[in-house]
């Protein structure tokens, strides 16, 4: 008997399976949610004061190792300048600082966690020069303003990230040496408030003074597997000003790679997401339908673009009813199920906004739709959510929406559905005495590979140990003698 080279998937929970059958060679994507997402409001913001005080939440949660949230509000709290707060996953929620114009406020990006356990952020404003601020946080909310941003390096960043070499590097929306400071620039600061840009925007203008390398960049940066950095700007560009990509090098190398026409998008403010094959994907704020050649016309876009420079335009949005619209500081999420999750600020059923979900081939499903504001200007779960997601280990989404809820400050919430924790498998080989597998794993879930010889035998037997893995690849091997065909099952093992 040959191995067999496909196979179907099915939908897992924990202590259920995914079966592979025999020595999987390709596996059938899911093209739809099949499964009705069940929705939970875990906090609704109370703006300056009440029991979560915050309001107008713009950035993504982060999940930190000790299985907490952590997140910024751009308003809200004891100065109503904004606060970092935590939530665990059942609601519990906590106000970790409430910002000032001392440690800098407003901040627009969220937090990222250092390799010394510290979280990391940035303010817009504020801080020593008035241009924003860097800031670290224990998790229990002892804060220090470790850097003061400046209209000559940066002013206004929009978050940093943390390099292999633990140096911190990160976008500002205004500053540098070109043009009066307004066209931005890349920094580099270590965690010891040493800051210096290493590369200006608007080194070349037009005659309309538009900087043709890009201006304006309002998404923070990601590191690639070249170990380059990549990141967007909201502006400038060589196609009418509609917003540029760009690689640089962590001494400063700068390329720009390609700039957006309109039509094809416009305004990208979100950070990119490296996908599989190496290309960064994206999405912009305007363009694409509904565009009529101003600057913030047009319903938004999800885009790839190679590390070559060619871009294509995967989907484009179509407004309420039946899509959403302005993906506005989105990063895309990448599920465990081989898709990739995001929101849209307006659109969906309701009209104030959605969460959808796209396949690797471009099509967009809506996976929740935030209901209609009623008369008083607010609704219940929450609208308009500016942020992307993050998927949990418990397979669920969670995420922020920028208003509504019981106070009409913003929500947290999640989402649930069986789909979301489905394994994608990456790859499979297979030789006469061995089969790999590797697939998409929750972050610190564990799964056990197990085989039958028959689907007559009543016995799983597991093949080696579990499998727990907190990179966005998992993989086992199974050795046989040549000639052996087997069924194959990925067991996701429930959480002690």
């Amino acid at each position: 008997m040959r191995p067999q080279t496909t196979a179907s998937a099915f939908g897992t929970l924990p202590g259920k399976t995914l079966i592979v059958l025999g020595c999987l060679l390709t596996l059938q994507s899911m093209t739809g949610i099949s499964a009705e997402t069940t929705f939970t409001l875990l906090a609704s913001f109370t703006g300056t004061n009440g029991l979560a005080p915050g309001s107008v939440p713009e950035s993504r949660l982060l999940l930190a190792c000790d299985g907490n949230f952590y997140g910024t509000t751009m308003s809200g709290g004891a100065s109503n300048l904004g606060t970092v707060f935590r939530i665990n996953p059942n609601g519990t929620f906590s106000v970790l600082t409430s910002l000032t114009a001392l440690t800098g406020y407003e901040p627009q990006s969220g937090l990222i966690e250092g390799v010394d356990g510290q979280l990391y952020g940035t303010t817009g404003w504020g801080g020593a020069n008035g241009a924003g601020t860097a800031f670290r946080m224990t998790t229990n909310g002892q804060l220090a303003a470790f850097a003061a941003l400046d209209w000559t390096n940066g002013a206004t960043p929009n978050g940093v990230i943390q390099v292999h070499d633990k140096t911190l590097y990160g976008t500002a929306w205004q500053g540098g040496t070109n043009g009066y400071g307004q066209f931005g620039t890349v920094f580099r600061l270590t965690t010891n408030g040493n800051l210096a840009a290493i590369y200006c925007f608007g080194t070349r203008t037009n005659a309309d003074g538009v900087s043709l390398d890009g201006q304006g960049p309002q998404a923070p940066l990601v590191e690639a597997s070249d170990g380059a950095l990549y990141g967007t700007t909201t502006a400038g560009g060589t196609n009418g000003g509609f917003g540029t990509v760009f690689r640089i090098t962590t001494n400063g190398s700068f390329t720009s790679l390609a700039s957006l026409a309109g039509t094809n998008g416009a305004n990208p403010v979100g950070a990119l997401l490296e996908a599989s094959d190496g290309s960064l994907v994206g999405t912009t704020s305007g363009g694409g339908i509904g565009f009529n050649g101003s600057a913030y016309s047009g319903n938004g876009t999800i885009f790839k673009v190679t590390k070559s420079g060619f871009l294509t335009t995967l989907h484009f949005f179509n407004g309420y009813p039946t899509d959403g619209a302005v993906p506005e500081f989105v990063e895309l999420t990448p599920g465990t199920d081989g898709a990739w999750y995001g929101t849209t600020f307006y659109g969906g059923a309701g009209g104030s906004g959605m969460v959808f979900r796209m396949t690797r081939a471009g099509a967009v499903d809506i996976v929740y739709s935030f209901t209609r504001e009623d008369q008083s200007g607010t609704n219940a779960d929450g609208g308009m959510p500016w942020a992307g997601l993050i998927q949990a280990g418990n397979g669920n989404l969670y995420g922020v929406a920028g208003s509504g809820g019981a106070y009409g400050f913003g929500t947290v919430y999640c989402l649930s559905n069986a789909a979301f924790a489905q394994p994608f498998i990456q790859t499979i080989s297979h030789t006469n005495t061995t089969t790999l597998l590797a697939w998409t794993p929750l972050p610190d879930r564990a799964y056990q590979l197990q085989y039958k010889s028959n689907f007559d035998d009543s016995a799983w037997m597991n093949v080696g140990l579990a499998v727990t893995e907190t990179n966005r690849s998992a993989i086992s091997i199974d050795s046989t003698a040549a000639g052996l065909s087997r069924i194959y099952r990925l067991h996701l093992l429930p959480q002690n």
